[in-house]
């Protein structure tokens, strides 16, 4: 049994009121989201893929994408803009040449902002 198997048989079939829990279930177990566990989810709930990733794309706090060893978080809130989390957010860029959201190709870096 696979591991979105183990996480989708604690749910009733078709309840698609579960939807956001079994994604945060899967991104908590797998680390991220992915293509194959939309598809289950959808089979599962009778959803379309196109509309469970509408959904979980409009909440920041999904991920698509594995993170990497090592995920840095940075606040780019008010307070933080203001005391150089720009500043900051542009070093990460420069230094691990990915953008936001994006894991290096090595597999060790990922940050969001």
């Amino acid at each position: 049994m696979s591991k979105i198997e183990s996480i989708l048989k604690r749910y009733q079939a078709g309840a698609r009121e579960s939807l956001i829990p079994i994604l945060q279930e899967i991104q908590l177990q797998e680390g991220f989201i992915s293509e194959e566990s939309v598809i289950e989810v959808g089979r599962f709930l009778g959803i379309s893929t196109t509309k469970i990733f509408g959904l979980a794309t409009f909440y920041d706090k999904f991920r698509f994408i594995p993170s990497g060893r090592v995920h840095i978080r940075i606040c780019n809130g008010t307070s933080c803009f203001l005391n150089g989390s720009g500043q900051v957010i542009n070093v990460l860029k420069d230094i691990l040449g990915i953008e936001p959201g994006q894991t290096t190709r090595d597999g060790r870096f990922s940050f969001e902002v």
